[in-house]
């Protein structure tokens, strides 16, 4: 019922009807289960992840030893991406719509790190980004 989308009010009259349970033990009940589907659905996720690398580190293996380094090259970037290491390869920011003195320390820091387009989310909207 839970994984159907069932409303907890649904799910908790159920239970008390079918179990007995009262509506404490359904929320406890409620709660354990959307616990532990959040540690699988991140257990899942990292096992796909490792799975995935294992098999890029592979396919670069195979490429290196065939000599095909652009095959190799492009399963390095996919690994990298796959990883966040990977930072965007251009950022433009339209200067003339700045106005650096009124911005925040925050901001100012967040432009610094390379990432512009965050500014805004912070109150002001202090430049036009286009992230490639």
């Amino acid at each position: 019922m839970l994984r159907d989308g069932q409303a907890r009010v649904e799910v908790i009259e159920v239970m008390r009807r079918r179990f007995g349970a009262s509506t404490r033990a359904a929320d406890s009940y409620i709660a354990r289960a959307r616990e532990r589907w959040a540690t699988e659905s991140t257990d899942i996720r990292e096992v796909q992840r490792t799975a995935t690398l294992a098999r890029l580190d592979r396919l670069f293996a195979r490429a290196e030893r065939r000599g095909a380094f652009a095959a190799a090259v492009s399963a390095e970037k996919l690994r990298a991406q796959i990883c966040g290491l990977l930072a965007p390869r251009d950022i433009h920011v339209s200067l003339e719509q700045m106005d650096v003195s009124k911005m925040s320390d925050e901001q100012l820091e967040l432009i610094a790190r390379g990432l512009p387009h965050e500014v805004g989310s912070i109150g002001h909207r202090a430049a036009e980004v286009e992230v490639h």
